[in-house]
């Protein structure tokens, strides 16, 4: 999770002509959504290793 909340961000040579300052804005509400996501996945993974392993399973 470090490595991915610790992107850089560089220009896409295939996206010429597009607002670069927009097109990063959008870019940072995307990989705060991904951040978001990744964040629930591993709470949702820990929850059930601790169920598994209260339950002995």
């Amino acid at each position: 999770m470090d490595r991915f909340r610790a992107r850089g961000i560089r220009e896409e040579p295939w996206l010429s002509g597009i607002d670069q300052a927009r097109m990063s804005q959008f870019l940072d509400h995307v990989h705060d959504y991904k951040d978001r996501a990744l964040e629930a996945h591993v709470r949702w993974l820990e929850q059930v290793l601790a169920e598994l392993t209260r339950t002995g399973r």
